[in-house]
């Protein structure tokens, strides 16, 4: 294996490891529903992408209560 030829200095690795960071996504407003969404993402609110509806959006199913059941 290879090793190394002078010490690296704390500075020159922290440095290096300076960009080495995690970008933030970039968030639009959607069209349709005006919610922040990722950028050329189809919206997980709506559905919707370009204007267009991609994905139907899941609808919540309300819990049902033992009244109900009975």
């Amino acid at each position: 294996m290879a090793e190394p030829k002078k010490k690296v200095t704390p500075r020159r690795s922290r440095l290096r490891r300076a960009h080495q960071k995690i970008d933030v996504p970039a968030l639009v407003e959607c069209k349709n529903c005006g919610k922040m969404t990722r950028a050329h993402h189809v919206c997980t609110y709506c559905g919707f992408y370009n204007e267009e509806l991609i994905v139907a959006p899941k609808v919540k199913k309300a819990k049902a209560t033992k009244e109900e059941q009975d």
